[in-house]
């Protein structure tokens, strides 16, 4: 935004500078010179329009108030019936062959520039638009003074090079063009706050490609038209020839156009994907990842007639290893068994973390097989060394199989494997209260019987 704000900023201080210089031109012959050998100055109409115009733009912005702010709609209001008028007349005068001394002869401009400074002021009336209906409106103008803007700019710009031929008179002076070149993009920069032309200037993928294309898009036409006048003029080759060589290079950049915003969209829909189902401190699949996946892995099982099993796995003790050395430490303890389950596993198989610390595999594996597997993933974790010593890397793991007649579904495979998960958690549970309910009793009853059998000695 603080860009966008120097760049408007600049461009204000631009037109006031032209127009200083050419109402400078009507009294001090220095400057006066540099209007001759063809270079005419603004018409006073365009240079009164040009220089209200950007008071009512530096006068409307956010650093003023609501007074300040005010009195430069107001002056763009001025502006815009002015422009009207002077239109109108010129209208008619064209349309209707009024005399141009018969009328408003002190109103002398262009009409061209006319309509262009009218729909300039409007523009600036809607240039803050924030309601949806205003703002369709403020787009609308926006677009339309642009439109007009690139006509005589364009129109300007090949009557000067003479690509038809040699031109009577240029309708408006370079100075007026100048001008409302840069306070039409001043406004088109307002309305890129909060506009549909935000879209040039967003960080998003698709402001970024925009952005790109943009430039191709408008500068093509002209490119085209530019080299048929030319290959025309050389007249080396038949015109029927110059319009197919142009429509197939025409063809040929907007289909490369097209190609690239393809790549790009498919890119973006790719990284769209993996974000939704990847989980980002293991890399495994979510909990929707792993779904979408594992269903299409036992659908391909049943096809294949193979047997299909789930594994269940556990990461014990994470909320006391969050409690007691820290969360950064716990998600270390989460990314070392994503490794093991990586180096474990095949590349074919379904990883992914479905919860805070459990973890979910799915492959086409036997009974045989996923014990096997089970236990190859215990041993990993127990040869695993953390940099915390003060708890080992223990898992609890559960599993099930369905066999190649088995219609059993997914959730239920996954069921099965978390009761068997925590059934074997207990287990365990149980096992080290009983060696620790034992051990402190062996250690005490041995120096009482020492004791005794000394003294019965």
């Amino acid at each position: 935004m603080g860009k966008l704000a120097a760049g408007e900023n600049l461009a204000l201080a631009l037109v006031t500078a032209v127009v200083g210089f050419n109402i400078a031109g009507g009294f001090a012959p220095v400057a006066a010179t540099a209007f001759k050998g063809g270079w005419a100055p603004m018409s006073a109409p365009a240079a009164v329009a040009a220089l209200l115009s950007a008071a009512s733009l530096y006068f409307s912005g956010p650093r003023f108030g609501r007074r300040a702010r005010r009195m430069g709609m107001g002056i763009a209001f001025l502006v815009a019936a002015g422009s009207a008028a002077v239109f109108a007349k010129q209208l008619a005068i064209s349309t209707l062959g009024l005399s141009s001394e018969a009328a408003w002869p002190a109103m002398k401009m262009p009409l061209q520039g006319a309509g262009g400074f009218a729909l300039l002021a409007i523009a600036i009336l809607l240039s803050r638009a924030r309601r949806p209906l205003a703002a369709i409106f403020a787009d609308f103008f926006t677009f339309c003074l642009l439109f007009v803007t690139a006509v005589l700019v364009s129109g300007y710009i090949i009557g000067s090079l003479r690509f038809f031929g040699p031109v009577s008179a240029v309708a408006i002076s370079a100075q007026s063009l100048f001008c409302l070149s840069l306070l039409s993009l001043a406004v088109f920069l307002r309305r890129a706050h909060n506009g549909v032309f935000s879209i040039l200037l967003g960080d998003g993928i698709g402001s970024k490609v925009v952005r790109i294309v943009t430039p191709i898009l408008v500068m093509l036409p002209y490119i085209r038209e530019g080299l048929r006048a030319h290959l025309l003029g050389l007249g080396r080759m038949p015109p029927h020839y110059i319009t197919a060589l142009l429509a197939t290079v025409a063809a040929a950049v907007s289909m490369s156009l097209l190609i690239y915003l393809a790549w790009r969209l498919n890119a973006l829909e790719s990284e769209i994907k993996g974000m939704s189902l990847r989980d980002p401190l293991t890399g495994l699949n979510n909990l929707r990842g792993f779904q979408l996946l594992a269903k299409q892995a036992l659908l391909l099982a049943r096809r294949s007639h193979e047997p299909f099993s789930v594994l269940f796995v556990d990461v014990d003790d994470l909320k006391q290893i969050n409690d007691e050395l820290g969360h950064q430490a716990g998600s270390g303890y989460l990314a070392a068994t994503a490794t093991i389950l990586r180096d474990t596993f095949r590349e074919t198989d379904v990883l992914g973390r479905i919860g805070g610390d459990e973890f979910a595999v799915a492959g086409q594996f036997g009974r045989a097989g996923i014990a096997d597997a089970a236990r190859r993933l215990q041993n990993g974790a127990a040869q695993y060394k953390m940099h915390h010593t003060r708890f080992a890397l223990s898992l609890s793991i559960g599993s099930a199989t369905a066999e190649t007649t088995n219609r059993t579904t997914l959730p239920e495979l996954l069921a099965c494997a978390d009761e068997e998960m925590y059934r074997e958690k207990r287990r365990r549970k149980a096992a080290a209260e009983r060696s620790y309910a034992v051990a402190p009793v062996q250690t005490d009853l041995e120096p009482v019987h020492a004791d005794k059998e000394a003294e019965h000695t």
